[in-house]
Formats: structure tokens, sequence, C-alpha cells
């Protein structure tokens, strides 16, 4: 069979037999990473081959492979059905946003409410902060757009910044420029995970949830 001429991209070059990057920097994809709701649905696994996973009744939490020689990661201290409780936000209107603080790893669950019922539709959204203090923690969303259901089998969104470094994940759902019809409040939970090892003392971490930012 004859190749065919090769074709430019821009930043690489794609031959006609393989399917790597000649030149340019590498792939890395963007941190926060949207999967597919339907994964939690069907059962599917929540982790592929490159990554590590924490059994947490059900749940598989995916986490960053801090290589080999690594130590396990400190396991979450709760799971995703009996996470702690911090409230409720407005997805759609002011509301006051919602703090948590914690020490090591843990699942923490918060309702987003609907509120504007009119013609205009509004999206739902809802912005999480995580900030970390003496430990790399890696933050994890797990919500089911489409259904009024908890959603644990798969994470939603995720951000895994390496380093003592703040993380950010922003979520938005429901309506667009017209109303749907439907309530679209949702119970979103959030997964504090320890990028690697145990979590060292004095660990601390905070949380705030801002909804219609």
């Amino acid at each position: 069979m004859r190749c065919a001429a090769p074709i430019v991209l821009v930043g690489a070059l794609a031959g006609c037999d393989g399917g790597e990057l000649l030149q340019g920097e590498p792939y890395a994809p963007f941190k926060n990473l949207p999967i597919d709701p339907a994964s939690v649905r069907d059962g599917a696994p929540a982790c592929g081959e490159d990554a590590r996973c924490e059994e947490d009744g059900g749940t598989s939490l995916p986490l960053r492979d801090a290589g080999p020689d690594a130590d396990p990661p400190a396991a979450p201290t709760n799971t995703c059905t009996t996470a702690r409780d911090l409230g409720t936000v407005a997805g759609d209107a002011p509301s006051t946003p919602l703090v948590a603080e914690g020490t090591c790893a843990e699942y923490v669950r918060v309702r987003v409410t609907e509120q504007d019922n009119g013609a205009l539709g509004r999206a739902m959204r809802v912005r999480v902060g995580l900030s970390p203090a003496g430990h790399d923690f890696d933050l994890y969303a797990f919500l089911d757009p489409g259904r009024d259901e908890l959603a644990c089998g798969s994470p939603h969104a995720r951000a895994e910044t390496n380093g003592n470094t703040a993380e950010t994940i922003s979520l938005s759902w429901g309506e667009g420029s017209i109303a749907n019809g439907n309530d679209d409040s949702r119970t979103l939970v959030l997964a504090v995970a320890s990028a690697s090892g145990p979590c060292p003392p004095g660990a601390t971490w905070n949380l705030t949830i801002t909804g219609n930012p």
C-alpha cells in the first residue's frame, strides 16, 4: 500500500504510518477533564490502565500515578455515599459560599439548587476552590448533569496540579438561553484526595464552594 503525502499540522508533523508527534511539545491534557456521566450509569471502570485507584465501597477514586516507588496514598476517611454534608448553595442566583476544612482525604457533598424558574433559562454554575497546606491534595467532582441522582462511579471533573498549590474546578449544567422546564438541582460530591503517600502531621486543606459565580 502506497503512503499518501504527509499532512502538516500546527505544531506537529503527522506521518503516514505512525501516530507519534514528530516535533513540538509532548501532548499534555488540561487538568480539568470532563468524563461522560454515562460511564457511571453503565458501570464502566472509573480508572484507566495509567491510573491508580482507591477502592471505596463500589467507588473507584482515580489517583495520579506518583511513580512505582511512591507510598500508597491515604485512603479517604469516608465514602462517596457517606460524604460529609456541607449544606446548600444556589446554582443560578446569589447565595453565600460554603466553606469547609479538613486534614486528609475526605468526601464532602453540597446540594446545588435551582432558584430561577423564569421563562429565560439560566445555567447552573458552581466554582470549587481547594487551598492545601503542608501536602499535595487533588480535587475530584462527582456529578450527573443529566439526572438528579448521586453519581459515585466516576468523577465528572478533576484538578490535579502538582505540588502544594491551589486547585479549582468550575462546573456548569442545565439550561441555556431558554428554560427547559426541569428542576436542575443536583447533589455535588467532592473528593479531596492525597496525591501520594500518607498525609503528614499538620497537613490541612480548605474548600470554598461558590454557587452562581
